[in-house]
Formats: C-alpha cells, sequence, structure tokens
C-alpha cells in the first residue's frame, strides 16, 4: 500500500484503541514448546552478558519459535507497529532478562539506550520520588510520561513485578493522529512535516559530561515524512519542548499550537491502547 501526501493513511498502521481494546486476536501467547525453546536459548548464553552480542541467534532458533517471532516482525514492520507476547515468567528477573535478549535479537540489530552503553536497561523509579531534572531519563523516575516515541526503530519492555499502583502502559498511533489531523485540523501539517529541533540529555559517560546541560540538535526531526511511498512518523514532544527552552528560542505560535494538537488528540480515550 502507497502512502500519498494529502491522502490518509490506511491499513493496520492507523488503529484506534477504541477498535482494538475488545478484541484480543493482536495478543500473542507462545505455546509451551515455544516457551521451552526460548528458555533453552536464554540459558544457553554465555555468563557475561558482553558476549551476547557475538551469539548467533537466527541460525539456532527452532522453527516454532521462529514462526512466531518472524510474525511479530512483520506486524512491527507493516502491521500495527507493536506486539504483545505472552507466556513468559518473571519468577527469575536474570532468566527473563535473557529470554527478553533472545526476543529482541532475533527483531533486529540492538542498540544502545543510553551514553552508558546498555541494550537492556532496568526501569525503576531512582529518584524516590523527588522532582526530575531536565536530564533525567523518563524510565528512571516514577513521573507519568507523557506519550512519545524512542530512539531506535522499536523498543521492547517487559514487566518484572507489577506496580502497587499506576504502571499503566498506553499506546497510540501517530498514523492515527495523522488522519485525525488531515481531515479537521489540516493547517498544522506543515509545521509538523518541518519538524522540530531536539533536546539530546546530558548523561554520565557522554562527551558532553563536563557541561551542565546537554545539547540541542539543530536538524530538525520531522514529525511526519515520506521516502519511496511510505509515510514515517516519529516525535517526542517533551525532547521539542526542551530545546526550545534550553536554546532560549521559543517557539513560534504555530510550532506550539501543531504540538498542542497532537497531543490532544492522543488523549484521547478512543484512541489509546491500555
Amino acid at each position: 500500500m502507497l502512502d500519498r501526501k494529502g491522502e490518509s493513511i490506511g491499513g493496520a498502521r492507523a488503529w484506534r484503541g477504541a477498535q482494538l481494546g475488545g478484541d484480543a486476536n493482536w495478543v500473542s501467547v507462545l505455546s509451551a514448546e515455544q516457551t521451552a525453546s526460548l528458555y533453552a536459548l536464554a540459558d544457553g548464553l554465555p555468563a557475561n552478558s558482553a558476549d551476547w552480542l557475538d551469539v548467533d541467534i537466527h541460525s539456532n532458533t527452532p522453527s516454532a519459535l521462529a514462526d512466531v517471532l518472524t510474525r511479530a516482525s512483520a506486524d512491527l514492520s507493516t502491521g500495527k507497529g507493536f506486539v504483545l507476547l505472552r507466556g513468559l515468567s518473571a519468577q527469575d528477573p536474570e532468566r527473563l532478562r535473557r529470554a527478553f535478549w533472545i526476543i529482541g535479537n532475533a527483531l533486529g540489530k540492538p542498540v544502545m539506550q543510553n551514553a552508558k552503553g546498555e541494550i537492556l536497561s532496568v526501569v525503576i523509579d531512582r529518584f524516590a520520588g523527588a522532582e526530575r531534572g531536565v536530564d533525567t531519563r523518563g524510565y528512571e523516575s516514577n513521573d507519568e510520561l507523557r506519550f512519545h516515541c524512542d530512539g531506535g526503530d522499536c523498543i521492547g519492555m517487559s514487566c518484572v513485578r507489577q506496580a502497587s499502583e499506576g504502571g499503566t502502559n498506553g499506546l497510540v498511533s501517530l498514523f492515527a493522529i495523522y488522519n485525525q489531523i488531515l481531515a479537521k485540523y489540516p493547517q498544522h501539517l506543515e509545521v509538523l512535516q518541518q519538524g522540530y529541533p531536539l533536546y539530546s540529555r546530558k548523561e554520565k559517560g557522554d562527551a558532553q559530561s563536563t557541561k551542565k546541560l546537554g545539547k540541542v540538535q539543530q536538524k530538525r526531526i520531522p514529525v511526519f515524512a515520506w521516502h519511496e511511498d511510505r509515510m514515517s512518523a516519529w516525535l517526542n514532544i517533551l525532547l521539542a519542548e526542551l530545546a526550545s527552552q534550553v536554546s532560549g528560542q521559543a517557539m513560534t505560535a504555530p510550532e506550539a499550537e501543531a504540538l498542542a494538537c497532537v497531543e490532544a488528540i492522543a488523549e484521547q480515550p478512543e484512541m489509546q491502547l491500555t
């Protein structure tokens, strides 16, 4: 299916939460055979996680497990853009971490999550509820995070222990948001296609660690872009706002209004899958 400027996006990518909330056919439950195969691969990883990158996952994956991961890969790249896999136990967090690595490495090429070089990071409140600064990563606090895209082509999460309260995850399709903007608020499209400069947080271990703050990337990142008849969508509203704040260069009224429009649509209950 081709994507054309000025036309709505069709297919599974432009889903709305109201369409999926009562339908569980998008959930993949791993069979006992698939789970056993996954654990066998996980248990066979070297003791030192630094050596995991050298392990050939693809040639050693049994066909039953390879099939479900192939379907997951297709859904991520040309389907809904997300996958929910169930069937793994969190009783042994280290074994779950290993199994999670197998899944991620089977789906694509791992990339660093932060300046410390972590590929697998722990989501935990490191600030005991204290107010965060501009350079604190969202997954290091218990703050409610606004809808955003992460770096990389996809990101995975796995629940080790359920929060006593809160801890809900929500998804929204930027393609569905694009369709609604196209239909009702087309005045914002030019700004969103131009994009925004983003703030790069300063982290311990990065090249900017001697400076008080991170840096603002001068290249604008489009929210909606087209290449070879396919539209891509990417946005992190907070990083766009921080870029304006840190640089001292206020957004124009159209830029601020376009971001507010995207967020308002994303916050509509019928758009969200939680």
